[in-house]
């Protein structure tokens, strides 16, 4: 990633991030992120301050300046509806692209059992020959990787900040916590130097 930032300065500009997450009425939870340590006990038991709960499975990807809106998903989703997303909605999103943008865009999303299948794996070979990141793909990326994912250490944590101060509930809050980040000026640029930054800390 580093060598391919030194060699074109907007790279990381052509790399479409993208990730799942479960919100809910306690605000977002992303498992990639959740690590649970005992001694004694596996058992982890999570205290709800709420009596009716609710959750939805968004996807959300991150192009360049663009933020891709979110899209609910399937609570169980497996390789063939994640498949689906991936023929028709996300080249839905992706019409207000410019072509040229379209055209060389990376793509990147983590691995999780739905992504890594065969039949997602041969689609992105097909769309994005060579131009692919993840466990499974032409550009490896580390399992567990230290949230270097701009949605993992940053779009995440600031969505669940920005829905739970709106004051809305359901998709709602999303769309709220959506809007007031794409309205942020120079946001996901300063996202993409901090993302060089800490592939630099990691090296």
């Amino acid at each position: 990633m580093l060598d391919a930032t030194h060699n074109d300065a907007q790279f990381l500009a052509r790399v479409l991030f993208s990730d799942e997450a479960c919100l809910t009425r306690e605000g977002v939870f992303n498992t990639h992120n959740a690590h649970m340590w005992s001694s004694e006990n596996p058992h982890i038991t999570v205290s709800s301050n709420v009596q009716h709960k609710f959750s939805i499975n968004i996807w959300v990807g991150i192009l360049g300046d663009n933020l891709l809106r979110p899209y609910v998903l399937l609570e169980r989703l497996n390789d063939v509806k994640y498949l689906v997303s991936l023929q028709h909605v996300l080249l839905d999103f992706l019409h207000g692209i410019p072509t040229t943008v379209r055209q060389n865009l990376w793509f990147m999303h983590d691995g999780v059992s739905a992504h890594v299948s065969i039949v997602v794996r041969t689609h992105l070979d097909a769309t994005y020959p060579w131009r692919w990141i993840r466990r499974g793909g032409p550009v490896a990326w580390p399992p567990r990787s230290p949230d270097l994912n701009t949605l993992d250490f940053f779009f995440w944590g600031h969505m669940k900040y920005l829905s739970d101060a709106c004051g809305y509930s359901g998709g709602a809050r999303i769309v709220v916590a959506a809007g007031d980040i794409t309205s942020t000026p120079g946001l996901f640029e300063r996202v993409r130097r901090f993302f060089k930054r800490r592939c630099r800390l990691c090296t």
